[in-house]
């Protein structure tokens, strides 16, 4: 039953409904609960990252690598504690605000997806640990890190400022805030440009990063539209020195995977 959910992307009862034998899903569900507890998940991350690990080709330890990491939610509808159920606050999606969040580490490979680390996000979890935790398990394979790419939802001032004592290049899409200001008010000209743009949070920080404007259209095909639109995209680069274009091009290649 399992194979086949993860085969499939299907759900329990669908399964249990066209396999021939097995058992009702609220028993399956029970055996899960007695197996998988939540004092259990540190070591089973363990063996998950282990496994993970064995897997990696060892062509890929030859020469630096351009890595991305991701969240991945799973909504929860249950009405359990955060504490105790550990799930996560995030935007709402699914009829929920409500997640399971696991943050992979991977790289791509001849157009496939290769996962070298996994981490279970919880409630205490902040980006600069879930990050750090993850490039730690990656170098801990013998893989060094080229280049680092994130999506929105890793942006902020703690994180780029940890990586930049890191030495970490990274390259992090930026959402577009702001009605008239913010980093909306850099959404402007008929051409993508680069600029400095300095990121303040509601605690007084402030840090200063080169941010990347790039002028994209969207096409008919994608959108159903009759004529192309204009849209912006916006990236914060540490440690590097792209093109707006190429960088719209290296963020699309490794994220283009999902």
């Amino acid at each position: 039953v399992l194979l086949g959910v993860a085969a499939t992307k299907s759900t329990l009862e669908a399964l249990c409904a066209d396999l021939v034998g097995t058992p009702h899903p609220q028993t399956i569900r029970g055996y899960f609960n007695d197996q998988l507890r939540v004092e259990d998940l540190p070591a089973l991350e363990v063996q998950l990252n282990a496994a993970l690990a064995a897997e990696v080709p060892r062509h890929v330890r030859r020469q630096r690598q351009e890595v991305a990491i991701d969240y991945h939610d799973r909504p929860y509808y249950g009405k359990g504690e955060q504490a105790h159920e550990l799930w996560v606050r995030g935007k709402a999606k699914d009829g929920t605000t409500r997640f399971y969040r696991v943050a992979t580490a991977y790289l791509i490979l001849n157009g496939l997806r290769v996962t070298l680390a996994i981490h279970f996000v919880r409630p205490e979890d902040e980006a600069v640990g879930v990050v750090d935790g993850l490039l730690r398990r990656v170098q801990a394979q013998g893989i060094e890190v080229s280049c680092l790419l994130l999506d929105k939802g890793f942006e902020s001032i703690a994180l780029m400022a940890y990586l930049t004592r890191r030495g970490q290049a990274a390259l992090i899409a930026c959402p577009i805030r702001g009605t008239t200001g913010g980093t909306r008010a850099l959404c402007q000209g008929r051409k993508s440009y680069a600029t400095t743009y300095t990121f303040t949070d509601k605690q007084g920080h402030a840090f200063t990063a080169p941010l990347l404007v790039c002028r994209v259209f969207t096409t008919a095909r994608r959108t159903g539209r009759l004529q192309r639109q204009a849209d912006w995209l916006l990236f914060i680069e540490l440690g590097l020195t792209l093109s707006p274009r190429y960088a719209r091009h290296l963020y699309g290649h490794r994220f283009g995977i999902e």
